[in-house]
């Protein structure tokens, strides 16, 4: 583990780096795709896997469950932690190509689940995962709940 802002890496040491549910932790990821830039060879790969702010679902159920429970409460239960920020799809690239990188893949989707409902709380989850289903009808980035953005270093 180390500070994502100032990574003891040498520069262009990686071929790749994956980004797996990181970025919305901070409020201006910018500092740390400077440093994934920095430590990534030319022609290296970044790999984003990030909830999907171009998703209006996405967007009203963080709102949601901001307002409706106590931050004490969200953050208590893990559900969320005080400073994330749900980024869309076109600023996610627009930090990437603004930091030099060349854009290969933007892509969102919902994962299949099964789930059974046993208490509140799933019945909950079947309704929201039922709204992310309905979304799939709607054009790339705005369906599905994740995001996928692959990019390269020039």
């Amino acid at each position: 583990m180390c500070d994502a802002e100032k990574m003891p890496f040498r520069e262009s040491g990686f071929d790749i780096i994956l980004c797996r549910y990181v970025l919305h932790h901070f409020p201006d990821p910018i500092p740390i795709l400077e440093e994934c830039e920095k430590i990534l060879k030319k022609g290296g790969k970044i790999v984003i896997v990030e909830s999907n702010g171009s998703n209006f679902i996405n967007k009203f159920i963080r709102t949601f469950v901001r307002h409706l429970f106590t931050d004490r409460l969200v953050m208590g239960t893990g559900i969320a932690t005080p400073n994330e920020v749900v980024h869309s799809a076109i600023t996610y690239t627009k930090f990437l190509t603004d930091q030099g990188f060349l854009i290969a893949k933007v892509k969102s989707w919902h994962p299949e689940r099964t789930l059974r409902i046993r208490s509140i709380l799933d019945l909950l989850i079947v309704i929201r995962e039922f709204f992310f289903k309905m979304t799939m009808i709607l054009p790339q980035p705005y369906c599905g709940d994740k995001l996928l953005i692959i990019a390269y270093k020039r």
